[in-house]
């Protein structure tokens, strides 16, 4: 079973837009949802204030807690339907306020990217949090699935050096290219992907980021195989791997084929914890694509157990579609609200209240 991650937008500054999915976007038959709406990028923004860096051998978020964006998609969803049902609102409250990551891929131009995670990253700083970025722009993206997309081989460093550039002097984790490990070589027109891999990371490291290069998950490849994978794509210049991003696996098959791939690499990990609280439905064709009654899972959050382990994440953004499944769900990225307060529903969490 493959983990297939969409075209997230985490941050927006049309909220107004969000709702056009509704609460019944699951219906069958109902027409495509025009593409997400898509952060502002100024075209300058000011240096990143002085913040205290993690060190190359430093955890991240041990220095701050992942940022949540204020102005995330759920931030709007939840204030449309604050008048009618706050218990709705109440419960996206909770996607809004745990800190998931902020996408950056090919719908940007290079400059537009540099500038938005150089303001995303510098207001995540001064809030004393870590930002989380993740690049998701990689030639051949998603082999044509429902996130088909991606730069050309020739456009894609001067991509990554953008980002880097936004990032220089913040402290910033960068999960890096989902999908595009474990697909390598699954399709044409990828170029060199584990050099062009290879090139990012050098270039994110280069910057100050603190690097994570996608590992699938525990069902998609076997450790060695995966950690040869990561060799090539310059795993020894990252501060490691992250697993399960936009999938369902649970923790505890995450944390050993994790413990295992890290084993072999002596190097750290990130969890995506977004939607794995009830572990995967099933290994169907598509059951890891919106698939019903699944749950939030641990709370974003450094982990310091004396494991390879850095943190929880919630890479994936929860209520984010992963795609139209053949079942007329939103296109990919499309904030799903339905489906946001389903798995925080399903998670159990209190939304009475802050520290919810």
């Amino acid at each position: 079973m493959r983990a297939r991650a969409d075209r997230h937008l985490t941050a927006t500054t049309a909220g107004a837009v969000i709702l056009a999915v509704g609460l019944g976007a699951c219906t069958p038959g109902v027409p495509e949802a025009a593409e997400p709406p898509r952060e502002t990028a100024t075209a300058e923004a000011p240096p990143a204030a002085p913040v205290e860096p993690a060190g190359a051998d430093a955890n991240p978020f041990l220095a701050g807690a992942p940022y949540a964006h204020p102005d995330m998609q759920s931030v709007h969803a939840a204030e449309a339907l604050r008048a009618n049902d706050p218990d709705a609102a109440a419960a996206l409250g909770v996607v809004s306020e745990a800190g998931a990551s902020l996408w950056v891929g090919d719908w940007f131009e290079p400059a537009e990217a540099e500038a938005l995670v150089r303001d995303y990253a510098t207001a995540a700083n001064e809030a004393g949090r870590t930002g989380i970025v993740t690049v998701y722009a990689i030639p051949a993206r998603d082999c044509g699935s429902f996130s088909a997309g991606g730069l050309t081989p020739e456009e894609y460093p001067a991509f990554a050096q953008a980002v880097a550039d936004g990032l220089r002097g913040t402290r910033t984790a960068v999960v890096l290219e989902p999908d595009a490990l474990p697909d390598l070589g699954a399709c044409p027109e990828q170029g060199d992907r584990a050099g062009l891999l290879r090139q990012a990371t050098t270039a994110l490291a280069d910057a100050g980021a603190s690097v994570y290069l996608d590992a699938g998950n525990s069902a998609w490849l076997d450790a060695p195989t995966m950690a040869d994978r990561l060799r090539q794509a310059g795993i020894d210049d990252a501060r490691g791997f992250a697993t399960n991003v936009s999938n369902f696996r649970s923790t505890a098959d995450e944390r050993a084929y994790a413990d295992r791939l890290a084993a072999l690499l002596g190097t750290r990990y990130v969890i995506d914890t977004s939607r794995n609280g009830l572990g995967p439905l099933g290994d169907g064709p598509l059951d890891w694509c919106n698939p019903a009654g699944r749950a939030l899972g641990e709370k974003p959050g450094a982990v310091d157990d004396g494991s390879a382990l850095d943190a929880f994440l919630w890479v994936k953004v929860p209520g984010e579609s992963d795609g139209e499944c053949d079942r007329g769900d939103p296109a990919a990225g499309q904030f799903w609200p339905e489906y946001a307060i389903g798995l925080v529903e399903r998670a159990g969490w209190d939304t009475a209240g802050p520290g919810r």
